[in-house]
């Protein structure tokens, strides 16, 4: 945890400033997968011109659903038996009209941003699209130079002020990280 300004006792996660950008990509998540589970189309409406009982209803969404439910069915054909109309109800967009892989991409670069790992770095789908090597060079280094060595350099000073005291004042006595082996900030 971090410092957080509204608590000194606690600290702050880095991901809770976030945490709406992951709810935001989970549901988006959800979505898509319900989307798909239920044979890529907007829900809609089965209308029987006949009075049917709880029982029937039942049995004709779950025969409904195993119809056409899932990938493997996503583009069968309905047969509705007896008097009934299948109405479309809901919107006609499609997940690409949703625009759902910008909404993943922008929480995708969010979530990094929290942690501050460039997207490239991680292999999500916003930093690949604009990755070229020498893109994912400078990210590693990025990462390395300003999130990494960083955070240790905390580490260490923590250590510093809570452990040396217990070696009584022994000259000298130092503690830091050691990154000549660390291969992104290594020159080519």
């Amino acid at each position: 945890k971090f410092y957080d300004p509204m608590n000194d006792f606690w600290g702050l996660p880095p991901l809770m400033p976030a945490a709406i950008e992951v709810d935001v990509r989970n549901s988006v998540n959800s979505f898509m997968r319900s989307f798909f589970d239920n044979a890529a189309v907007p829900f809609g409406l089965l209308k029987i011109k006949d009075q049917v009982t709880d029982v029937e209803v039942q049995r004709i969404r779950a025969r409904w659903r195993q119809m056409l439910s899932g990938p493997t069915a996503w583009h069968d054909v309905a047969v509705l038996d007896g008097d009934a109309e299948y109405q479309k109800m809901g919107s006609n967009l499609g997940a690409r009209e949703l625009a759902m892989e910008d909404v993943r991409d922008l929480t995708d670069a969010e979530i990094c941003l929290v942690y501050g790992v460039p997207p490239q770095v991680v292999g999500a789908p916003i930093g690949l699209k604009h990755m070229i090597y020498n893109n994912y060079k400078e990210a590693r280094e990025a990462f390395w130079g300003e999130t990494v060595i960083p955070h240790l350099t905390r580490v260490a000073a923590r250590i510093k002020k809570e452990l040396l005291p217990d070696f009584g004042g022994m000259a000298g006595l130092e503690v830091r990280h050691d990154f000549r082996n660390v291969q992104a900030l290594q020159e080519d």
